[in-house]
């Protein structure tokens, strides 16, 4: 019928469609709100381990936080080695400083969890 061609002609071919959402999904904004989210999400999920769950015995969140944050690990050396030419310049971005702070102490706070826990 000629309104479902006038409505596919306005949509375009599905490469283009494609093209159009991909583009959409990695717009600054969007990638921003992801990001948020996930630190968000990660914060939330961190939290209720310390609190509920940190005992001698380990739960199923533990291997899940720490995989989480082996991600993250591997996404600022991504991000580092991609945009910035020197570890000094990746660390003059505030934020960027700040988060492999928060990554250093938590691998701290990680160990002495493990050493605490593996002494008899």
């Amino acid at each position: 019928s000629l309104s479902s061609a006038a409505s596919r002609r306005r949509i375009g071919s599905p490469a283009d469609y494609l093209h159009r959402l991909l583009a959409f999904y990695s717009s600054p904004l969007v990638r921003f709100v992801y990001t948020t989210l996930a630190y968000i999400i990660f914060l939330g999920l961190y939290s209720y381990t310390l609190l509920f769950h940190f005992r001698d015995e380990t739960s199923f969140l533990h291997p899940l936080v720490f995989a989480w944050l082996c991600c993250a690990i591997v996404e600022d050396i991504r991000q580092a080695l991609r945009q910035y030419e020197s570890i000094s310049g990746y660390l003059s971005s505030m934020w960027n400083f700040i988060d492999v702070t928060s990554i250093g102490i938590f691998i701290i706070g990680a160990l002495v969890f493990i050493i605490h826990y593996s002494e008899p």
